[in-house]
């Protein structure tokens, strides 16, 4: 969980955390693969391609190009890349920041994504953060969402408020807001 604690302290706290982990269990190669077994301390691991599916029973910090997470995640993670496929269960908080972040996970805490483009299938248990450029958020939220993209797509159940600012906002017939909406956008559809 101190990843988590980390980001919402500042990004500063972020990035000297990752910087304190990593020194003595970091592993860095072009390509990798991480599939079998139990992961019983916390994984820091980057490369151009990656993939995990090994079970992670603590922390995951992932950095890399295009990077595979399909693993249940006992703790936090932290992952960075330019393509980001995030599956199964986080039992922790996420951070992701990604040029293009698919996360069909389903996350038992908060959700920070800051994303060119962004969709989210899998549903939130905790408080969402957003920045992007497109942002999709097709699962649900039962927390609250703050969001600011350039465009913005409310399509599932967000059970506390919402604040967002886009160019363009569209909340489509599937989506609820159960808490208040405060919203700012140069257009705002509701379908």
């Amino acid at each position: 969980m101190k990843i988590i604690s980390a980001v919402k302290h500042s990004l500063f706290g972020t990035l000297v955390a990752i910087g304190l982990l990593s020194a003595p269990t970091a592993v860095s190669s072009e390509e990798m693969t991480v599939r079998k077994g139990n992961i019983v301390s916390d994984l820091i691991v980057s490369a151009d391609k990656l993939l995990i599916e090994a079970e992670i029973a603590s922390d995951l910090i992932a950095a890399g190009g295009e990077v595979e997470v399909n693993s249940n995640i006992k703790g936090d993670a932290l992952i960075i890349g330019g393509r980001l496929d995030v599956t199964k269960t986080i039992q922790g908080g996420l951070v992701a920041m990604a040029g293009n972040l698919a996360m069909e996970a389903n996350v038992q805490d908060a959700v920070s994504i800051f994303a060119g483009k962004a969709t989210v299938s899998g549903d939130i248990k905790g408080d969402a953060l957003a920045i992007g450029g497109k942002l999709i958020f097709a699962g649900d939220v039962d927390g609250d969402l703050r969001a600011a993209a350039g465009k913005l797509i409310l399509r599932d159940r967000i059970n506390g408020n919402v604040l967002a600012s886009a160019g363009i906002l569209t909340i489509e017939d599937s989506a609820t807001i159960t808490g208040k909406a405060t919203l700012g956008a140069g257009t705002i559809r509701i379908e």
